[in-house]
């Protein structure tokens, strides 16, 4: 008796592929999504975060690096300097997080894959920190010198963030400044050419100097936002190395 033979459709290559853009596209989106709508949800009482920025502020005076209101003043001297960071701070944060991940996927997509989970893991870390310890920034800190440079020139850099995203004391970590940093090695480790690789390191320094400038944030903020995301890089690379562990006994 002839036995027919059974077929087993599979979704062509060509085919399989946009469904893998659609799955990371929702992924990506619906991530940010969630953890945008979280950090509104955890926003902290004004009080308690402003108690945690002067300790906060006085910890940097006790390390003598509260230079900060001296930092803003001298971009505030210069003619334009404040329009060009208040517009570093609002356009080159989410948009240049879209293009670094875009790339990678295209070009080099082991590193996409850790650097997603990156993102992702710092988003969570900070949520937890948004939650647990909410700090003013400076721009909210009254007494100490600093001006809120985007409610000032707000015609010039518009804020078009919906409200329901906002938290305005989130400061604690900067993840536009450990994202910044982010991006920076994603482009160093990926890149050949040195100009990619100074540009990229400009790209971090650049995004510290207009958490500064703008005052939406402390130094504090920065290292913190830095540490964040270096302990997920950490997380994600132990997570990568024992899933291979265990595919391995598999075997």
């Amino acid at each position: 008796m002839r036995q027919e033979a059974t077929h087993v459709y599979r979704i062509p290559f060509i085919a399989r592929r946009p469904l893998r853009i659609a799955r990371e596209v929702i992924v990506c989106v619906g991530g940010y999504v969630v953890y945008s709508l979280l950090r509104g949800v955890v926003a902290g009482d004004p009080r308690v975060s402003a108690s945690h920025a002067r300790r906060i502020i006085h910890l940097e005076q006790m390390l003598h690096i509260f230079q900060e209101p001296a930092w803003q003043r001298w971009a505030l001297g210069v003619p334009g300097i404040p329009r060009v960071w208040n517009g570093v701070y609002l356009w080159m944060h989410t948009p240049l997080v879209i293009f670094t991940l875009v790339y990678l996927y295209v070009r080099h997509r082991p590193t996409y894959t850790v650097i997603r989970n990156v993102f992702f893991v710092s988003a969570a870390i900070g949520l937890v920190c948004y939650a647990l310890y909410p700090t003013a920034p400076p721009r909210l800190m009254p007494g100490y010198g600093f001006t809120d440079t985007i409610a000032n020139m707000a015609r010039a850099a518009p804020d078009v963030r919906p409200g329901t995203f906002e938290n305005a004391y989130a400061a604690v970590p900067s993840l536009h400044v450990g994202w910044a940093v982010m991006i920076a090695l994603a482009f160093w480790w990926t890149a050949r050419h040195w100009i990619v690789r100074v540009l990229a390191v400009i790209e971090a320094v650049g995004m510290i100097a207009a958490v500064v400038f703008t005052a939406n944030h402390y130094f504090f903020d920065a290292a913190a936002g830095i540490a964040v995301v270096l302990a997920s890089l950490g997380i994600v690379r132990a997570a990568q190395t024992w899933a291979m562990k265990r595919r391995c006994e598999d075997m």
